[in-house]
């Protein structure tokens, strides 16, 4: 915003781009709107550098993408589908630690349509049906969920090429080898931990019509 020459720009994108773009486009138009010239460079100059640095970016972010997933695939082990049966690996993880113990967990399930030869597990944060992702198992105790750079976009998630983001490893109790107890997100540094019985919680929702707050309703989840 600009309020001595009431004026404004505003740049929207409707999806996760492959580089900053939005913030180039603020500029070539901020530059075309004031005048301003670099070394008599105009803001037509100005957008042709930078129509190179996003072809340049947009194939960078392509090349980490194709890295990323190479990575995991080479960790991969073809050797045998799973080391222990998959159910043995579901239930509902907690967080156990920080400000708020206890206020986010991770659903690990079997999916209802798995064959006998499959190795795969369903994770879903918060339990939720719109946050469904397969889990696919790597190596040892550990399952992945890596994502091409369209389908992290689909989801509206942020993109990440760290693989370490998308690994997730199960920890057994040697003298409960029977059920996972414990599972660390590698790429967030969190330890979550396995309840036995599955809790409710109540967590308030604030009801309001109109932009009028009316009550808080408590609902479980």
């Amino acid at each position: 915003m600009f309020p001595e020459s009431n004026s404004a720009v505003v740049v929207l994108t409707n999806s996760m781009p492959l580089n900053d773009v939005a913030d180039w486009i603020a500029q070539i138009y901020i530059t075309a709107l004031f005048q301003f010239e670099d070394g008599g460079k105009t803001y037509l100059d100005l957008a042709k550098k930078y129509v190179e640095l996003a072809k340049g970016s947009r194939d960078q972010k392509l090349r980490l993408v194709k890295t990323m997933r190479t990575g995991i695939d080479s960790e991969r082990n073809t050797n045998y589908f799973h080391p222990r049966q998959l159910y043995l690996y579901t239930g509902r993880y907690y967080n156990s630690k920080g400000s708020w113990p206890g206020n986010f967990f991770i659903d690990i399930r079997c999916p209802k349509d798995q064959g006998e030869k499959d190795d795969c597990l369903e994770l879903r944060f918060q339990g939720r049906e719109s946050q469904l992702y397969k889990l696919r198992h790597l190596v040892d105790d550990i399952f992945e969920w890596a994502l091409d750079y369209n389908q992290q976009a689909r989801r509206a998630r942020f993109t990440v090429w760290d693989p370490e983001y998308f690994k997730i490893q199960f920890n057994f109790n040697p003298k409960r080898s029977h059920e996972a107890v414990t599972l660390n997100w590698a790429g967030n540094g969190m330890v979550l931990t396995r309840r036995e019985n599955k809790r409710f919680t109540e967590v308030p929702e604030i009801v309001t019509r109109k932009g009028t707050l009316l009550s808080f309703r408590a609902v479980t989840c």
